[in-house]
């Protein structure tokens, strides 16, 4: 029977640590896998396992992880913002929306939660969100927004179907007042314990380590050594409109009957290892025709009592040998282009795997970056690439901005009830490929003298995009045109009354003879 691939099969032998409070196997690789993928970014030291050649050398660690990362992450839903959708709601209710979804994501720092949310995802393979509220808060700062760590995250499924996702364990180990430690798990159930919408059931409980709940373990069996919060123990009811469960999950790559996602680096261990094993071959060949290597046929040095001591091979000394003996240095490399070569190779084939081409990564020639046809095709295969990941990434955060208003309306009351009834909040993306700024001027100021092909509000908004952000108002623009055209009409009548009222100046008391006609 051949062997299960799954999302952790490469990162398996590159695991060192088992966490001792995870039972299931699967569950131990995915955690695992995340620390992995975190080091391989960061270039932490013996992530890979290189052979020494020699003593020296020091392994080298290229940032080739750090550089497939980044080059997504650039382009992955890039300046995201949450935007009232225009044609949901009217303008006093758009309005309201506009200001809660500014308040809160001021507040929140939704943005920048979401940008390095996003850069672990795609290192991890999995990126969360935790829709939080706290009744106690003031007014108006109840609702929060969390990234959530995945290392944390267990799905609940149905027993029968694995697609479909009826709860969620929040679990943690700690040390407990009694010196032992435990889990502290958090759970959001489905009331219905079946797929759609549903009250929400949150228990908050502490477990011994062996005996939480989790994967690999009889759920039903395993009895809580007592609740979080000695004040509110039992079972919780989410409030209503709250039908969902409240954590919202991005998976970098989607598999069938799996939940979980794939590190950006998956697949590319091998290559990784092989450029720097290359590397650190380079450095040490270098290193050593640095040093030199010498060869001798003559013994050992001895001191005077015949012991055998070190050669002393330096700047300014004088190497004696018995007569007939010789001492040469080894003849090294000419040339490190071959390594070289070699690297570039294996690089451009994990820049063939992740569409993180020269281009893509910003390394681009004037000519191409002006024509927009060019840059275009050069980087069709990183927005293929976006393209599709982006489709989930806007899916999940429909989801979480459809359900944000029932928080709203559960914790900051009724008055919000419009954010569900009649407005929709959606994510919107910046552009993907950088905007020729004069050419996007010209055609604009083209499309403005074409009546009835695009309104001057359209005109204006684009320019805004582009950096005129001091544009005068429409109002002012058209007091600007009114003035301009009653100054050129008075300019008119004033020449006119001029020329009529000229005089003939051969005959000073009769009127030119051009006068008034």
């Amino acid at each position: 029977m051949p062997p299960t691939i799954d999302q952790w099969t490469n990162a398996r032998p590159l695991l060192t640590t088992k966490e001792p409070w995870i039972a299931d196997e699967a569950e131990q690789a995915r955690i695992g896998s995340y620390d992995l993928y975190e080091a391989i970014y960061w270039g932490f030291k013996d992530t890979f396992k290189i052979k020494q050649r020699g003593s020296e050398s020091d392994p080298i660690y290229l940032p080739s992880g750090r550089t497939i990362v980044e080059t997504l992450h650039r382009y992955l839903a890039n300046d995201v913002q949450f935007l009232t959708d225009p044609e949901r709601g009217s303008d006093t209710e758009k309005a309201l929306a506009d200001q809660v979804m500014q308040d809160f994501v001021r507040r929140e720092r939704a943005y920048s939660k979401f940008n390095f949310n996003k850069r672990y995802g795609i290192i991890r393979g999995d990126w969360m969100f935790q829709l939080y509220a706290d009744p106690l808060l003031p007014a108006g700062s109840r609702v929060s927004i969390f990234p959530l760590d995945p290392r944390k995250v267990f799905v609940i499924t149905l027993p029968d179907n694995v697609d479909v996702i009826i709860g969620y364990d929040i679990a943690e180990p700690f040390k407990d007042t009694d010196g032992q430690v435990k889990v502290r798990r958090l759970t959001y159930m489905k009331q219905t314990r079946a797929q759609g919408p549903s009250p929400i059931e949150v228990t908050d409980e502490v477990y011994l380590m062996d005996k939480w709940g989790g994967p690999g373990m009889d759920r039903e069996a395993n009895i809580p050594v007592r609740d979080w919060d000695k004040e509110n123990p039992g079972v919780r009811i989410l409030p209503a409109p709250i039908d969902d469960l409240p954590i919202y999950h991005i998976p970098n790559f989607q598999e069938p009957h799996s939940p979980w996602g794939s590190s950006e680096m998956r697949g590319l261990e091998t290559l990784m290892l092989a450029m720097n094993q290359t590397m650190s071959d380079e450095q040490l060949a270098l290193t050593l025709e640095g040093l030199g290597v010498y060869i001798t046929d003559a013994g050992t040095p001895v001191d005077d009592d015949d012991n055998e001591v070190p050669w002393s091979i330096a700047p300014g000394r004088v190497v004696e040998l018995p007569e007939g003996k010789t001492m040469t240095r080894l003849q090294g490399i000419q040339s490190v282009d071959p390594n070289i070569k070699h690297m570039e190779y294996l690089e451009k084939w994990m820049q063939e795997a992740t569409s993180a081409n020269p281009v893509a990564r910003g390394d681009v020639d004037v000519q191409t970056a002006e024509s927009g046809i060019a840059l275009f095709l050069r980087l069709a295969p990183m927005l293929a690439h976006v393209e599709e990941k982006e489709v989930i990434v806007t899916d999940v955060m429909n989801n979480l901005l459809f359900n944000l208003p029932k928080w709203q309306v559960a914790y900051e009351g009724t008055v919000f009830n419009s954010l569900i009834e009649t407005t929709r909040w959606v994510p919107q993306y910046g552009d993907k490929i950088p905007v020729n700024r004069d050419q996007e001027i010209t055609n604009l100021l083209s499309l403005a003298g074409v009546p009835g092909v695009v309104p001057m509000s359209y005109i204006r908004q684009r320019l805004r995009a582009l950096g005129y952000e001091d544009l005068p108002t429409e109002a002012e623009v058209a007091s600007a045109i009114q003035a301009e055209t009653q100054q050129q009409q008075d300019a008119t009548a004033f020449r006119m009354q001029n020329e009529l009222n000229q005089t003939d100046p051969l005959n000073p008391d009769q009127p030119a003879p051009d006068a008034g006609a």
